[in-house]
């Protein structure tokens, strides 16, 4: 392993090289607070108390498989004495709460180094992850959900990331249907995307207190999150080989139930920067984007970009302006130039982006994600294939196959389902191979029968019916509430006839007209059509009415056939 010009001589050495580049991230700058309590008057919360109730129904929830902090202390140990162990852990957890001071012991992690990307013997392509004391995330996991509740109201609704009803999903939904209506109507949307360096290791501990004073926490509550972020002692464990021991000056701990939390309060000052533009967020990944008619809407997002530059220097967090991009989203023949400067860099425009894993092209046709994911998905069969050679059971290599390579062919399908044939049959291509495969090396079928006799004898479903399913899965948790996105309910119409008709309604969800197919085919509108679809032909089918199981039941019922 190497880390700049050292390399590393022994498994010590080795921790110790993570050790340094882990704590290098950290940022040592004290910042001035900065205490603005903006409308937020009616938000209080000082103290939090735990029963012994909650405690008892948060240990059975534990995790018996988990790895020990630290402390040497297993969750299978805390959750086989659960009952005995819950009122001396009330005790505890309520004392510290009541004094403002997280216990010491707790805050020590275990730090595993975990692989990115890249040169795989350079320390700086890997992560940090966590390992934390048990109690102290039976702690945290008692905390977070009543401290999520109180910034749910403050946290930005563009934030798509460590939200109750939010997801991947939502927030490339969201965006994908807006850059639809744009295009359709022959406009040219430029985004930027911008990449934060160790955004969840440089959050400013003083900076963050701030935040949470200007949300309503306050009193011991207050105090104590400011002893939970102090001084956390870290040391980094590789192969049984421990390194130095380091405090990390700045961020909140990664693999934390309350980090994500403290984080997305942190960046939602961020917002209040953005003047001129639209803006998504998921975590620390931010996009910024607008419709470019003139030279005038180029102006506004560059001024929103150097106000979030300004915001960067004043909290201590970093752009990385290398892996930042512009891309313009169009059909235009000649789209308007344009560039923009970050941190004294121009971006880099690019014609394809990675977005949340999933690839979006300038002219929103999702051709290169289906290659990619094509591709991806063939590399993996073939793994599968070449190490299950002794395998008995089809079962198994179906479990395999759903988990490994199927996983990859439906992630965020929602967003980018092709709307053409030839697109299709390639994605379908992979489970044609692999049941052609199964069949081969199975009795009862052969491998030259058709792909639905092989995907009924092996209790399969083409990957296609799967993304119908999904689709209208989708659509039900939106007009359920269980997707908390007011944005995409309100992109959903509902047909309301001028007077009381005579025969039932056929289209319940209202589609508007499209001039191009990028509009009639983009997510919401490709997905209410398929619920027309259904409907009309499923007559006690109801999606205002059926449970989400009895739902799937109904639609995977008549998909079979």
């Amino acid at each position: 392993m190497t880390y700049g010009n050292e390399i590393a001589k022994s498994g010590t050495h080795t921790a110790n090289l993570f050790a340094d580049n882990f704590s290098s991230v950290f940022s040592t700058t004290i910042l001035p607070d900065t205490y603005n309590n903006p409308g937020h008057e009616s938000l209080h919360l000082s103290s939090i108390k735990i029963s012994e109730k909650e405690i008892v129904q948060a240990i059975k929830k534990l995790d018996i498989f988990k790895g020990a902090g630290l402390d040497e202390i297993p969750p299978i140990f805390i959750k086989r004495c659960g009952s005995a162990l819950a009122l001396p852990l009330s005790l505890i957890f309520n004392r510290s709460l009541n004094d403002g001071v997280f216990p010491v012991l707790w805050k020590k992690a275990k730090i595993v180094p975990i692989f990115k990307k890249g040169d795989r013997k350079d320390v700086k392509n890997y992560r940090p992850i966590s390992i934390l004391s048990c109690v102290s995330k039976l702690f945290e996991s008692l905390v977070c959900p009543i401290i999520t509740r109180h910034l749910d109201s403050v946290i930005s609704e563009n934030q798509h990331g460590f939200r109750k009803g939010r997801s991947v999903l939502t927030n490339l939904v969201s965006f994908t249907s807006y850059l639809s209506k744009e295009i359709d109507s022959g406009q040219q949307v430029d985004a930027v995307y911008m990449d934060f360096s160790s955004a969840f290791d440089k959050v400013c501990h003083s900076r963050l207190l701030c935040r949470l004073r200007e949300y309503g926490v306050d009193g011991s509550l207050l105090k104590w999150f400011e002893s939970y972020l102090a001084k956390r002692l870290q040391v980094v464990v590789l192969n049984g080989y421990v390194s130095r021991e380091y405090f990390a000056e700045s961020g909140v701990p990664q693999g934390s139930h309350l980090g994500p939390v403290l984080f997305s309060a942190f960046i939602n000052d961020i917002t209040l920067s953005i003047h001129n533009c639209r803006y998504s967020l998921f975590a620390d990944d931010l996009k910024l984007f607008r419709t470019v008619n003139s030279s005038m809407d180029i102006d506004l997002i560059q001024s929103d970009l150097s106000r979030i530059n300004k915001w960067c220097e004043a909290n201590g967090m970093v752009i990385n302006t290398k892996k930042s991009y512009h891309i313009k989203y169009t059909r235009k023949k000649n789209p308007l130039k344009s560039s923009y400067i970050l941190n004294l860099d121009t971006l880099q425009e690019v014609s394809e982006i990675r977005d949340l894993g999933v690839v979006m092209d300038a002219q929103l046709r999702f051709k290169a994600h289906i290659d990619t994911v094509v591709k991806q998905a063939a590399k993996m069969l073939g793994f599968l294939k070449r190490n299950t050679k002794g395998f008995v059971s089809p079962k198994t290599k179906i479990i395999l196959f759903n988990s490994l390579v199927r996983s990859k062919l439906e992630f965020a399908s929602v967003v980018w389902s092709p709307p053409f044939a030839t697109y299709s049959q390639r994605l379908e291509s992979i489970q044609r191979s692999f049941t052609r495969h199964l069949a081969f090396h199975s009795s009862g079928i052969s491998h030259k029968a058709t792909y639905d006799l092989r995907l009924k004898h092996f209790k399969m479903m083409s990957l296609y019916n799967r993304r119908l399913i999904l689709d209208i899965m989708f659509l039900k948790k939106i007009l359920s509430g269980d997707i908390s996105c007011s944005e995409l309910l309100s992109n959903i119409d509902i047909r309301v006839p001028y007077r009381y008709p005579r025969h039932p309604i056929r289209d319940i969800l209202y589609i508007p007209a499209s001039r191009t197919l990028v509009l009639k085919h983009s997510p919401l509108r490709r997905i209410c059509s398929e619920y027309n679809r259904f409907a009309a032909s499923v007559n006690d089918m109801d999606i205002f009415h059926d449970s989400g199981p009895s739902l799937k039941k109904k639609l995977t019922a008549h998909i079979c056939l």
